[in-house]
């Protein structure tokens, strides 16, 4: 949310909102103009009660164009799906629309931000806004400003901004978003550098629209995939995958077994794992084309846990010129 520079126009600015917070509160407008902006929301920034406050505002029209915009992606997606294989892009699309219309639930953001303060409350090295509740509504989040840098947009020539810092914060945040699946079974699922900021040793986190609640089950899931991943068990991984993240029992090939299947994904997860050391887009996509191949379609449990791995991903990359990668991340933080 700090990083955010979407360009935006007078027409996305809700005035009679901001006129009613002036009129109705002790509240002044640092900014005249939005502060930061996003695909969603405009970021301004205020003073409340003599306290510095974020002001997280629905861009004027958002739910409708973003609904109009989904309508107009599942025609395109029906009409290419006839004469094309999309290797399960349909199912991506429903995941995706799902996505989009929790990020514009702005009381289901609210109600994730009250969740990580409760799960990590007792986090020294973590800080999560509070929120103004008596200034939010269903379009407008009001919540407290959190003092601290985005680490990309650091002075590089900071003497105190070196690699290792970098991997230290890296690895922190990495070790939330594991800590927040496997024990809590709630994760933000958009934890990039742009939603995150940092002050000292401490990191604060930010924009909670897009988060996953995970099942039992699928948090045991989880552990056993990352716990045989550690052990460099890759068959165990595909067994699992295989007979959990999608209907084993709809498998078909003219040719080939369900046993070659396991063989392909081992290949897949040694190359990522440990050569490649990661598991991006596109090492995701190969996962989804490999099950499309064998005529099985990867569920919605497969999808979060792929929103889990791309948000571990995206964190992994401050730290590209350093060797380290998945593996380290998972033996640091997964119990063997």
């Amino acid at each position: 949310m700090y990083a955010n520079n979407v360009p935006w126009q007078n027409s996305d600015i809700n005035y009679s909102y901001l006129q009613y917070l002036k009129n109705n509160f002790n509240l002044t407008l640092i900014d005249n103009q939005p502060w930061k902006s996003g695909s969603i929301a405009l970021i301004y920034r205020a003073i409340y009660n003599n306290e510095k406050i974020i002001i997280k505002m629905k861009k004027k029209d958002i739910d409708f164009k973003i609904k109009n915009d989904i309508f107009i992606l599942e025609i395109i997606i029906y009409i290419l799906g006839i004469f094309i294989n999309l290797y399960n892009f349909d199912e991506s699309v429903k995941i995706y629309k799902l996505i989009l219309n929790e990020q514009i639930d702005f009381k289901r953001e609210v109600s994730n931000c009250k969740k990580y303060i409760k799960n990590f409350n007792n986090h020294k090295n973590i800080i999560i806004p509070n929120i103004c509740d008596e200034l939010s509504s269903k379009d407008v989040i009001c919540m407290e400003f959190i003092n601290g840098l985005n680490i990309c947009e650091q002075n590089i020539d900071d003497p105190h901004i070196t690699d290792d810092y970098i991997e230290e914060i890296s690895l922190e945040v990495c070790e939330i978003i594991l800590k927040s699946i496997i024990f809590y079974g709630f994760c933000h699922a958009d934890l990039h550098t742009g939603n995150f900021i940092i002050n000292e040793k401490k990191i604060g986190l930010y924009d909670f629209g897009l988060c996953l609640s995970f099942s039992i089950e699928e948090q045991n899931l989880i552990s056993q995939l990352f716990e045989n991943l550690c052990n460099n068990n890759f068959k165990k991984c595909s067994e699992l995958m295989i007979y959990n993240y999608c209907d084993s029992t709809k498998f078909y090939h003219k040719t080939l077994s369900i046993n070659d299947l396991i063989l392909k994904l081992q290949n897949l997860f040694y190359l990522n794992y440990i050569i490649n050391k990661k598991f991006s887009f596109i090492e995701i996509v190969e996962i989804h084309k490999l099950f499309n191949d064998f005529n099985l379609k990867l569920n919605y449990s497969f999808i979060k846990f792929e929103l889990g791995l791309a948000s571990l991903d995206s964190i992994i990359q401050l730290t590209s010129n350093r060797n380290i990668g998945l593996p380290e991340i998972l033996k640091k933080n997964i119990m063997i």
